[in-house]
């Protein structure tokens, strides 16, 4: 059995060795179990295929417990498991888009990735009207419940173009929220 199937079988120990002092992991397993299916549909919910966002949500939580004495005194390691689960999923489908592109004219169909669960559908639908970045800041702030300041300590980016992009977000959504309002009212969707 390999370190990391004991790890994800909760077979972590209460406590552990390091540099000579003892780490607590005991609050890792109420974490993991809170924090990874809300991050998998996130990721769906943002575009990632549900299998790649598995592997880099797992890819994520591996290097949490690799690192775990500095992640457990973050003040969002939420933000950080994101990040880190995000640039493993840019990085995954950017070498799985150039292996189809080598492989696209030996295969007459292209793999084919398990869909996510039927509610982070609606929530695509709902994001839709919004640009990659304006997506990725409303479904952190409303999804993650994460502050501005965390979400750009998170994305890399300054609170103000957070801020701003949030603003443009949501004044796009009122706007196609209307418009499906009244497309209903008339009679143009039931």
């Amino acid at each position: 059995m390999n370190e990391l199937h004991t790890l994800w079988d909760h077979d972590l120990p209460s406590t552990s060795v390091d540099g000579g002092g003892l780490v607590e992991f005991e609050d890792f397993d109420a974490w993991y179990t809170r924090a990874r299916p809300e991050m998998v549909s996130a990721m769906c919910a943002l575009g990632t295929p549900i299998d790649v966002a598995v592997d880099a949500v797992d890819e994520a939580f591996t290097r949490a417990t690799e690192q775990w004495v500095q992640v457990q005194e973050m003040p969002n390691r939420d933000g950080w498991t994101y990040v880190v689960a995000r640039n493993f999923a840019r990085d995954t489908m950017r070498t799985e888009t150039n292996r189809r592109r080598i492989l696209r004219t030996h295969l007459s169909e292209p793999p084919v990735h398990e869909d996510p669960p039927p509610e982070v559908h609606e929530l695509r639908r709902l994001l839709e009207p919004l640009n990659d970045k304006q997506r990725e800041v409303v479904v952190l702030r409303n999804y993650f419940g994460m502050s501005e300041v965390e979400i750009a300590d998170a994305i890399g980016s300054s609170r103000g173009t957070v801020s701003s992009r949030l603003r443009g977000a949501y004044k796009i959504l009122r706007r196609s929220t209307l418009l499906m309002a009244s497309l209903i009212v008339w009679g143009v969707f039931t």
